[in-house]
């Protein structure tokens, strides 16, 4: 073989290598641009997922602390009407035993003044 045909030969050899190197690289940059674009889609939906889930959580912890802070308010309110009432019978008795102590200071110191109408008032 002659030094033309070997170096057209090799010319050949090495442009059918390199064709085949560019077609490998631009079906592996497609391949690649594919499982990025499909990587890239994948993200979104595990975003929008994960957005959901977090809204669904927040909305849920805020049902919670509604709850809760209704039974504090409820029981909060409670304890008020009860101090309350409370407060009411502890000033009745005292008025109660008031009335008591000057019906029977009356009896004890002038009871020719005291009359069953004292008991009434």
């Amino acid at each position: 073989m002659t030094f033309g045909r070997q170096l057209i030969l090799t010319v050949i050899d090495k442009a059918v290598i390199g064709g085949l190197l560019a077609l490998a690289a631009y079906a592996s940059s497609r391949l690649l641009e594919a499982f990025k674009a499909d990587q890239s889609r994948e993200l979104e939906a595990s975003k929008l997922t994960q957005s959901e889930k977090l809204e669904s959580f927040k909305a849920e912890e805020n049902r919670k602390l509604e709850a809760f802070k209704s039974i504090l308010v409820s029981e909060g309110e409670a304890n008020r009407n009860l101090r309350l009432a409370v407060a009411e019978v502890a000033k009745r008795v005292a008025a109660g035993i008031h009335t008591i102590c000057w019906v029977a200071w009356i009896a004890k110191f002038s009871p020719q003044e005291f009359r069953a109408e004292h008991f009434d008032s």
